[in-house]
């Protein structure tokens, strides 16, 4: 180690040395790095910032929104889009984490009432699926049983002006773009 360091020292690089020590084997402190000009480099510290999320505090309660959002990590594909939707579920925090869909129509169900069945697994139908005697119901013959679904006030809780949607809007679909480019 002591014929490393020498060497190191006798090339005139102090970052060849290592993290932790300089060019004579004294202990740096590791928030002040100077760059190449010799100007000081702020040290980003990652760990100076805990987010606390409550479907990451414990492994079940990240396996049920996983299996609730039918989140998977078996291809490459299926683990970036998971990756991407866990971010976004930690920084937007106040979303609901899962988010019914009609079996019939296959439509989100966000506003008005939805109709359960307490039997048949991830079977729910939205009110116009409800009412049409012809909707496709699929084998589910069960007591349907009706639950409010909570109104989404987006509009209200973003606070966004109708040009900031749309670039939003925008800007989201290039990135949907940017991502199936990448698979």
């Amino acid at each position: 180690i002591e014929m490393a360091r020498i060497e190191y020292a006798a090339k005139g690089d102090p970052e060849l040395v290592g993290s932790k020590r300089d060019a004579a084997g004294n202990m740096r402190d590791a928030t002040s790095k100077t760059g190449a000009n010799g100007e000081p480099v702020k040290v980003i510290d990652d760990d100076a910032e805990d987010l606390d999320c409550e479907f990451l505090n414990n492994r079940q309660a990240f396996l049920n929104l996983c299996r609730g959002n039918h989140y998977q990590f078996d291809e490459l594909r299926r683990a970036k889009h998971t990756s991407l939707m866990l971010l976004w579920h930690l920084h937007n925090r106040d979303a609901p984490k899962f988010v019914q869909q009609c079996v019939s129509c296959s439509r989100e169900i966000l506003s008005g009432k939805r109709f359960h069945c307490d039997t048949c697994p991830d079977y729910d139908l939205c009110q116009d699926c409800y009412k049409d005697p012809k909707a496709n119901r699929g084998n589910c013959t069960h007591a349907l049983k009706p639950l409010a679904v909570e109104a989404d006030s987006g509009q209200d809780r973003s606070g966004l002006s109708e040009q900031e949607r749309m670039q939003r809007q925008r800007n989201l679909l290039l990135h949907i773009q940017l991502i199936e480019h990448a698979s």
